[in-house]
């Protein structure tokens, strides 16, 4: 008869977590109080709690504290996280109450700005919480025209001036220059080069442009090359 020996295995139990707050990070350009979101998403942005009810943010006091210089680059904590590849995050196990949450874009992405913060109530009794984050894009937007009859010119290439950053024309002569990197602390200035064949290229006068921001109307006229 054998003895029967206790097993060394470990029981495990699982946790079950409550996601409390989900939302989206949308990329798009802000045109005063209009807002036209982009379709592409970008490289993973970080989504931080700045401002929440006082006994989570006590918590996050205690964590810190506990983690010491490295609490900074944790890039998942209970007051931070990743988006996925389609700008989608959540947030779990959070108590009820109002938090504030921010989007901030890679540091390689200077073209990128969070336009702001954004409040949203969490409640247990209540359906999911979900909050939209908005980043600005940076560039240069607008229309490229015949100068004798101001008719559309398609496909148009818009470039900068002594860089890759360039964009095509639509079919419609309308350009959108994006995603032009911008250093957080100053302003660009920036000359267009505008082509097409069978039309005399142009360079345009500097101009400004601000992290965060479309500038407009910035239409141009070609004429016709001489043969």
């Amino acid at each position: 008869m054998h003895e029967m020996v206790p097993s060394k295995w470990m029981s495990i139990t699982s946790i079950a977590h409550r996601v409390s707050l989900a939302g989206r990070v949308e990329i798009g350009i802000a045109k005063g109080n209009d807002w036209i979101p982009l379709s592409s998403p970008v490289k993973p942005v970080t989504v931080d709690i700045i401002k929440g009810p006082e006994r989570f943010m006590y918590h996050m006091k205690l964590k810190a504290l506990s983690h010491g210089t490295a609490w900074e680059g944790l890039s998942h904590r209970p007051d931070r996280t990743l988006t996925a590849v389609d700008g989608s995050f959540y947030f779990v196990d959070l108590p009820d109450g109002d938090y504030e949450l921010q989007a901030i874009a890679p540091r390689e992405l200077t073209h990128l700005v969070a336009i702001k913060s954004a409040v949203i109530s969490v409640q247990s009794s209540a359906k999911l919480a979900f909050i939209t984050l908005k980043l600005a894009n940076t560039g240069i937007m607008g229309l490229v025209t015949k100068e004798d009859d101001k008719t559309p010119i398609p496909f148009a290439k818009v470039q900068v001036l002594g860089s890759g950053e360039q964009v095509r024309c639509d079919d419609k002569g309308k350009y959108q220059l994006l995603n032009l990197e911008v250093s957080p602390k100053n302003k660009r200035n920036v000359k267009l080069y505008i082509s097409q064949r069978r039309y005399t290229e142009i360079t345009t006068d500097p101009i400004p442009i601000k992290r965060g921001e479309v500038v407009a109307k910035q239409d141009f006229q070609l004429t016709l090359a001489s043969v």
